[in-house]
């Protein structure tokens, strides 16, 4: 997978996440970083799994509700840097580019 940039016009990229390869994107004035439920299944994580993870209530660009379910990964890897035992939110996404979406805050 290669870098480049979507139609929404964003930047994507590769990333890893517990050794799976998934599609990136960074959201400048997101405070979290948030997996979608569809990725969070191909990783094999079930209504159960996530069932036992903190729920928490967050608004979305648009101030829509989001409900997240915050879960510990073993590892995430993006060019070359190692990240071990992220938590990140898994939640509903409406992107079509991505798996992932990085918090950039300033």
């Amino acid at each position: 997978m290669v870098t480049g940039v979507s139609r929404g016009v964003r930047l994507f990229f590769p990333a890893q996440l517990d050794d799976k390869r998934i599609v990136a994107v960074i959201a400048t004035g997101s405070q979290f970083t948030h997996l979608s439920t569809s990725m969070a299944r191909t990783l094999g994580l079930s209504e159960p799994v996530l069932a036992r993870d903190r729920t928490v209530t967050l608004h979305d660009a648009t101030g829509a509700v989001l409900t997240s379910r915050v879960h510990r990964f073993a590892k995430l890897e993006v060019g070359g840097i190692l990240v071990r035992n992220p938590e990140i939110n898994v939640t509903d996404l409406k992107l079509t580019e991505a798996d992932i979406v990085f918090a950039s805050t300033s």
